[in-house]
């Protein structure tokens, strides 16, 4: 069975087209059917992930983001990203079946910060910020020197 990446999107639903157009950017190959398989599921409706956070009102859309991410598993998605950084802080809620194929953009960026020579500029949603969706992560306190928050 051939890999499937599975792109939640529709949080931005700009950025997720975006990210559909970088990974192909980063991912040129000589011959077009060599390219990496996607789906996008945009779904621009899922209630906003800030506010959810800021009044702890988070069932309906880890509720929604949940649904997204079974509907890509039925479509053939093997693993996948969800484009939209605050939405991370929602991932420890899901059943591990799903939680486990999920590749993590959190990680991607402090793994790029940790082999970044210099310091980086963390810019995110109040609601990244106040969940602290960054500072909770496990390579945080080796990073946080590097990183810094305005």
């Amino acid at each position: 069975m051939k890999e499937t990446l599975g792109i939640l999107g529709g949080m931005g639903p700009l950025a997720s087209a975006e990210f559909v157009k970088t990974l192909y950017e980063f991912n040129l190959v000589e011959k077009e059917q060599s390219a990496p398989p996607c789906i996008l599921y945009s779904d621009p409706s899922i209630p906003d992930r800030t506010e959810a956070i800021l009044r702890g009102e988070t069932n309906s859309v880890i509720q929604r983001i949940q649904t997204g991410l079974e509907t890509l598993s039925n479509q053939g998605a093997t693993h996948f990203v969800i484009a939209c950084i605050s939405s991370h802080y929602f991932i420890s809620e899901f059943p591990n079946a799903l939680k486990d194929s999920i590749i993590s953009l959190v990680d991607v960026a402090l793994k790029e910060v940790k082999h970044f020579p210099g310091n980086c500029l963390l810019l995110a949603t109040n609601g990244t910020i106040q969940a602290e969706t960054f500072q909770k992560h496990p390579m945080w306190n080796s990073l946080k020197g590097k990183l810094l928050i305005p």
